[in-house]
């Protein structure tokens, strides 16, 4: 199978990293925690994308002076891409070469200038931080097939008041990357 020029032989890694920090946790995080962590694939010769989400409650030995924590914690208190990528590349024992940082603001950018994301929204989607102690982000979005875009877009893959795991999370982050 013949490669459109300038595409690489071989499979390309690719660590995704959402980082972000809400308003409220400005002073407890410092510069947030980076609770998605995905490594995509692209295998050229195949025309395949994978999809691998790290949980970020794992809890690793965190490269560093990190000590054991849960995955997200790596990149707090200044450690930022450098510490998660070192602390994945050792869970893994694949090299990473390759990574971006999306923040919540990268994020909403990325989906907007895209026109938005076509998704098939599996039920409601709803939070407005009505009851008492409640602290989580404002979302109210139906079933059905729709456009997400921006803030929204962000709510829906962020989405986790209901006490689902976090891998029902992930599986809205791939699907959503997916398209």
């Amino acid at each position: 199978k013949l490669l459109a020029p300038g595409l690489p032989d071989k499979p390309v890694d690719i660590r995704i990293i959402g980082s972000g920090r809400r308003q409220d946790q400005k002073e407890r995080r410092g510069d947030g925690r980076s609770d998605s962590i995905i490594l995509v694939r692209l295998d050229f010769n195949q025309n395949f994308i994978s999809l691998l989400s790290f949980p970020r409650d794992l809890y690793v030995d965190i490269t560093g002076d990190g000590g054991f924590d849960k995955l997200n914690a790596a990149y707090s208190g200044g450690g930022g891409n450098a510490r998660v990528i070192a602390t994945v590349q050792r869970l893994t024992g694949e090299p990473i070469e390759r990574f971006f940082n999306v923040d919540f603001n990268a994020f909403r950018s990325l989906v907007n200038d895209s026109g938005g994301i076509y998704l098939d929204i599996d039920r409601v989607y709803f939070n407005d931080n009505s009851g008492p102690g409640e602290n989580f982000e404002q979302i109210n979005i139906k079933p059905g097939y729709q456009k997400l875009r921006g803030s929204d877009a962000l709510d829906y893959v962020r989405f986790r008041k209901d006490g689902g795991s976090d891998f029902a999370r992930q599986v809205r982050q791939q699907a959503f990357l997916a398209e």
